[in-house]
């Protein structure tokens, strides 16, 4: 599963693929699969017919930011027994998602401004929540209105910004001199007490570590425990969630495991999903109240090259 940034697609061209002239490439078009330069990204691209609908990244996002293939998109589904229907599909680069109290969908895309779907609507629109000169990563919002975005700053440096429901920033964790230092903020959930807990990926491979944060400092740093991980199989934390025992979930997606946490960040267990007769990579998850029941989904991918699909199970979550 683990891809290296060449295996991405990822290359360094002589010259813009539109006009063949300018050495310069700042951008890459998923759809066209085409880098090109800025000059044609502005007066070329947009000639073609459906430039619309394509999506373009930074060069510099390429195989950084969680969207680096023309595959993914942001769909409303509905499950009718074993299937998932789709009802509606959204034209917008995601690069994370998180639901509020009030049930309406927050999304980081390619600006500054987090956007929104209000419940029961498809439509887009603007937030208060303004990154200034940040990009967005990953998103978290908590029970009290708090929102947490990952944000990089530079090609290997990210960091996390807290904010109201007003969008005012009221703090950073990773900023300056701080001992806080973080990779690549990949997901981010928080605990009852207010622990915060990020997914920091450390290289191209997924490998990486879950900082936790308190107020003002780290607290715990989990890299993941024997004999799950050695040398030979890394920890490759891929998604988190927390449950209503407030535990955190960690999903260790090379090695068929799911890791649970308790507030500060110690290991209180591990489940195999190979033991739940879950064969394929295990990658993403979910969680969600179903009157007194808690349900978690718990979404695979495949091998590089492989023919399945992937697939989401739903399971009862007892005793977490």
């Amino acid at each position: 599963m683990a891809l290296s940034k060449s295996q991405l697609g990822i290359q360094s061209p002589i010259q813009c693929q539109l006009c063949e002239k300018d050495p310069k490439i700042s951008w890459k078009c998923l759809e066209c699969d085409l880098l090109m330069c800025s000059v044609c990204k502005h007066i070329i691209h947009p000639k073609i017919k459906t430039a619309g609908e394509h999506r373009i990244l930074d060069i510099k996002d390429i195989g950084k930011i969680s969207s680096p293939n023309k595959d993914i998109r942001l769909q409303k589904v509905k499950c009718e027994g074993n299937k998932l229907k789709e009802i509606f599909n959204f034209n917008i680069e995601v690069y994370g998602i998180a639901i509020t109290p009030g049930n309406d969908l927050l999304i980081a895309s390619d600006g500054p401004v987090l956007k929104q779907i209000k419940s029961g609507t498809n439509k887009i629109l603007d937030t208060v929540y303004d990154l200034k000169t940040y990009k967005p990563g990953t998103i978290y919002v908590t029970k009290n209105n708090k929102v947490m975005v990952g944000v990089f700053v530079t090609e290997e440096k990210c960091m996390v910004i807290i904010m109201d429901d007003k969008g005012n920033h009221q703090k950073l964790y990773g900023e300056g001199s701080s001992s806080i230092s973080f990779c690549y903020t990949y997901k981010i959930t928080s605990t009852i007490d207010g622990h915060i807990f990020v997914i920091d990926q450390i290289n191209d491979y997924f490998e990486g570590r879950v900082v936790v944060l308190g107020q003002e400092d780290t607290i715990n740093t989990y890299c993941g425990s024997p004999p799950i991980n050695t040398e030979n199989t890394p920890f490759t934390p891929s998604d988190l969630t927390t449950t209503p025992a407030d535990n955190v979930i960690v999903v260790d997606a090379d090695n068929y495991a799911l890791h649970i946490l308790n507030s500060p960040g110690n290991l209180v267990t591990y489940i195999s999903t190979k033991g739940i007769v879950i064969a394929q990579y295990p990658f993403s998850l979910g969680l969600t109240m179903v009157g007194q029941f808690c349900m978690l989904y718990l979404g695979t991918t495949t091998k590089d090259g492989s023919k399945d699909k992937a697939k989401l199970y739903k399971m009862n979550l007892i005793g977490c």
